[in-house]
């Protein structure tokens, strides 16, 4: 997303994150499976950190 500057910008409520080769199939089943986990309360905490950034 551009910003109003037109440099890029994250969307508000989105991030991103890198895995090593070894963790990307564990990482592949929890995003195909998220509402269910989220619906659930099992949510893996270090894929779904959320820090706020007043920046």
């Amino acid at each position: 997303m551009l910003g109003s500057d037109g440099n890029f910008k994250w969307q508000k409520g989105y991030g991103a994150l890198s895995v090593g080769e070894r963790s990307l199939e564990t990482v592949k089943e929890y995003v195909a499976k998220q509402k269910e986990h989220h619906r659930e309360n099992r949510i893996i905490d270090v894929y779904e950190r959320m820090e706020e950034d007043d920046a």
